[in-house]
């Protein structure tokens, strides 16, 4: 029976079969789990013995077959496997590229976008997002990690088509850092234009009652004397369902705090909420979107809520919203100027810093007819 078993493991490998080769010398079972057992040292003799046997029966064409299957059973056997250098190699590669893909590279001089042409330099970007190596024309730069050389190529490329959602779990849905007070007026940069020249169809912005507005124009109509310190606006901003969750919890205390019938910058400080619908077939379904927000804003709102459908490039580089799946507030002053900025959902410090903020554009003795005028007093008829 020894010699017919014998027999019949040299006719599987002389037969060349892989599957035979690995349930002769490597069970699955066996492999790097467990000390070998009395069975399998059975089999592993059995194997020694076979290679032998078929070496001395015939040693021609098969011979380096069953060498390199034998190699490949002690491999198998052994409690602490030695990689060949192939894999040593590949390993090597994997971990060279693994690290080079962790290690963000430094973007310096003309490539970095803190510093671009055309992007508002006020705005703090979160140190930890994708947002912020994001170029204007939605470009970002790659580091070669055998060369070193540096290559602009477009955010997806990069990062990935849903590169999106990742950046906001790294910034808690903040790319955006929220300033600590207001912006210096000598460093704060207008709110730019919307549409128009910068979009292909020419398209503008259009309240809920469809009249057609341009920004920032639209900030200050009321501002005839175009006074900083006149008014000042809330402007929210999302693009997608998702940011737009987020807008009440900003709008709701702002308009408690500042827009109260009691308190004495109602008539000076107001919100603008603007909703931006991009792609081609939100632009057919324009009717249907407009429908759906006047159900959901209420009709004293209307005048004060924009939709605009099309792609502004130049818009979304100057702002730094790259990521349209959170929502943006931008606090303006007088004349249209960004004096603080916030994203995602606000915390209780952002709030007080918003509405303090707010306070300081409008200071109450600086407003033209805020103060009540002391009545002069009457003359006594002789």
């Amino acid at each position: 029976k020894s010699a017919a078993k014998m027999r019949s493991a040299a006719a599987a490998l002389r037969s060349g079969s892989t599957a035979a080769r690995r349930r002769l010398f490597a069970p699955p079972c066996v492999a790097d789990i467990r000390p070998l057992s009395s069975t399998e040292a059975h089999w592993q003799t059995l194997a020694q013995d076979v290679l032998t046997f078929n070496s001395f029966v015939s040693p021609s064409p098969h011979s380096s077959l069953l060498q390199v299957s034998m190699s490949n059973s002690s491999r198998w056997f052994s409690s602490s496997p030695k990689p060949d250098d192939k894999d040593e190699n590949s390993d090597k590669d994997k971990t060279e590229t693994s690290s080079a893909h962790d290690t963000k590279p430094e973007v310096i001089g003309e490539t970095d976008p803190d510093t671009a042409t055309g992007v508002n330099q006020t705005i703090r970007m979160h140190p930890d997002g994708f947002s912020r190596r994001i170029l204007p024309g939605n470009y970002a730069m790659k580091v070669n990690a055998k060369t070193q050389t540096e290559r602009k190529l477009l955010a997806e490329r990069i990062f990935g088509y849903f590169w999106m959602f990742k950046d906001l779990e790294l910034t808690k849905e903040k790319p955006i850092l929220s300033n600590e007070g207001c912006i210096d007026e000598s460093v704060a940069e207008r709110f730019p234009s919307l549409g128009g020249k910068n979009d292909a169809r020419g398209g503008l912005p259009m309240t809920l009652t469809d009249e057609v507005v341009s920004l920032p124009d639209f900030v200050y109509r009321n501002n005839r004397s175009m006074d900083p310190t006149a008014q000042c606006t809330l402007v929210t901003l999302c693009y997608r369902d998702f940011g737009n969750k987020m807008l009440p919890a900003w709008i709701g205390p702002f308009k408690e705090a500042l827009c109260h019938p009691t308190s004495p910058r109602r008539n000076r400080v107001e919100v603008v909420q603007l909703a931006i619908q991009e792609g081609f077939a939100l632009r057919l379904l324009k009717g249907f979107m407009k429908s759906s927000f006047r159900k959901a804003v209420p009709e004293e709102d209307y005048e004060r809520t924009l939709l605009y459908f099309g792609t502004d490039q130049n818009f979304k580089d100057v702002l730094r919203v790259h990521n349209t799946c959170t929502a943006y507030t931008f606090l303006l002053d007088g004349i249209g100027r960004v004096r603080w900025v916030g994203s995602g959902k606000p915390t209780d410090a952002e709030m007080d810093t918003l509405i303090e903020a707010a306070k300081e554009l409008t200071p109450v003795s600086a407003s033209p007819g805020g103060g009540k005028k002391t009545p002069k007093p009457r003359r006594a008829k002789p």
